[in-house]
């Protein structure tokens, strides 16, 4: 390696170790333990290391126009991950990808049952719509939406072993929902959009703080600041 590089790549690592202390300032102490990602770019998600079993049950809320993570939880542990995701796109790219191991259903989560407003992106190349009104958002639909717990009971699930969920801005209200119902997935991973002016960080500190308050620890942070894995570590 030429001197050139090697200051480059340490003034990177210097960059990141800054960036993440940042962000442990701002949102709180990460727990240093095993990690790893699954997915690619903008759409991987970190979680811990050799943590499922092959009857694990997992929920991934959000898809968009993007399985690499669904696709690579399948194929490093054999497991059946359950997708959800109410957007026309999203299903006609679900339908169009027949990933096995992916068993879809075309319903948003969120804090009630029933036929609810969802918005989608103005931009074309924005896919993902949201249960709230927004600068972002035009065309509106109607949209079948679902509570956690009437999920899990419809599919027989009494538990589950790693949740995801990147679902536009309706995170808020669902991860209330999900953790006065007394839901306790051991491991839980969710995008908060603090960068949306109707939302902004407040929010997202005070969802953070119900989190850990339920018994979770913060694991992991993104660097952009926006995706957090939470495990409940040492639990069953």
């Amino acid at each position: 390696m030429t001197s050139t590089g090697f200051v480059s790549r340490m003034r990177q690592a210097v960059s990141t170790f800054r960036q993440r202390r940042h962000l442990a300032r701002r949102f709180g102490p990460v727990k240093r333990v095993a990690i790893e990602t699954h997915g690619e770019g903008y759409g991987s998600w970190s979680m811990l290391r050799a943590s499922l079993a092959r009857d694990a049950v997992v929920y991934s809320f959000g898809i968009g126009e993007d399985i690499a993570f669904e696709r690579s939880v399948i194929g490093a542990y054999g497991v059946t991950v359950h997708a959800f995701d109410p957007t026309p796109r999203s299903c006609a790219y679900v339908e169009a990808a027949r990933c096995e191991g992916l068993v879809f259903t075309p319903v948003g989560l969120s804090d009630a049952d029933g036929e609810g407003t969802f918005f989608l992106p103005t931009l074309e190349e924005h896919v993902s719509g949201t249960t709230f009104k927004a600068e972002h958002t035009a065309q509106e639909i109607r949209v079948q939406l679902r509570r956690l717990r009437t999920i899990m009971d419809g599919l027989g699930h009494e538990r589950i072993d790693l949740l995801k969920m990147d679902i536009e801005g309706s995170e808020y209200r669902a991860l209330d929902d999900l953790l006065a119902a007394g839901i306790r997935p051991l491991q839980l991973l969710v995008e908060f959009h603090h960068r949306f002016p109707e939302i902004g960080l407040d929010r997202t500190l005070a969802a953070i703080a119900a989190v850990r308050g339920a018994g979770y620890d913060l694991v992991s942070i993104a660097d952009s600041g926006e995706e957090f894995a939470f495990a409940r570590l040492g639990k069953n």
